[in-house]
């Protein structure tokens, strides 16, 4: 899975994908904006982690909002770390962020942070290895520190699905999807994709650590819980 991840996110998808995500943009405000709330009260000179940091887009909305915050932004695909540390300069915050490219098992150090994030990441993560990325996650925060997680979760079983992947596509039309990548998209929510249903997600989470996650966004598929260590 983490070479997969690697290969997906090559120079082309990191090019374009500011702007295939803009175009869903009320989605990414409304889950900025929910997490800006849930996480406002951490101290003044909050330090966050980022993993699977992308283009940068969340680290540029928070430290527009939260000026004293420091970020790491751990990124596995260059590319993605590449146009990363390109909007960070435009949006002249480098100065606050440390980039890093590796996988979260790779960070050696013994920092603690006042949140980690992972968003849009969890779902490319095998089934197997769920429960360590989770608990990695959480070995990280300092005490009351939170975790949130972002990805996309439904239950491919449910009698409710194929009504779900039917206004998925509608989102992925959105976005630009080509005729071939929508007939491929079944095959890539339930065998490329670590797709699960939410109470399996909470489940894992808790094993990590977090005693009680809240589910605190829900879009089509897409679902966010937080909790603190």
């Amino acid at each position: 899975m983490a070479n997969d991840f690697v290969e997906f996110f090559n120079e082309d998808m990191a090019q374009n994908y500011d702007d295939r995500n803009k175009r869903i943009a009320p989605i990414k405000e409304s889950l900025h904006f929910t997490l800006s709330l849930i996480l406002k009260t951490l101290p003044n000179d909050a330090k966050i982690l980022c993993v699977g940091a992308g283009t940068g887009e969340e680290i540029i909305y928070f430290a527009k909002h939260f000026p004293s915050w420091s970020f790491v932004a751990l990124e596995p695909s260059k590319p993605m770390l590449d146009v990363c540390e390109k909007r960070l300069k435009e949006a002249e915050i480098i100065d606050r962020c440390t980039l890093l490219n590796c996988y979260l098992e790779d960070l050696s150090n013994n920092k603690k942070y006042d949140a980690v994030i992972s968003l849009f990441v969890g779902h490319f993560i095998s089934k197997n290895e769920r429960v360590n990325y989770f608990t990695r996650m959480v070995s990280k925060l300092l005490p009351k520190g939170y975790l949130v997680n972002v990805e996309i979760s439904f239950d491919l079983n449910s009698t409710n699905y194929p009504l779900m992947l039917e206004k998925w596509v509608e989102a992925q039309k959105v976005m630009g999807a080509t005729a071939e990548s929508l007939e491929k998209l079944p095959e890539q929510l339930e065998e490329m994709l670590t797709v699960l249903a939410p109470s399996i997600v909470e489940t894992q989470i808790k094993k990590s650590g977090i005693d009680n996650p809240i589910c605190f966004f829900k879009a089509l598929m897409v679902s966010g819980w937080f909790g603190q260590k």
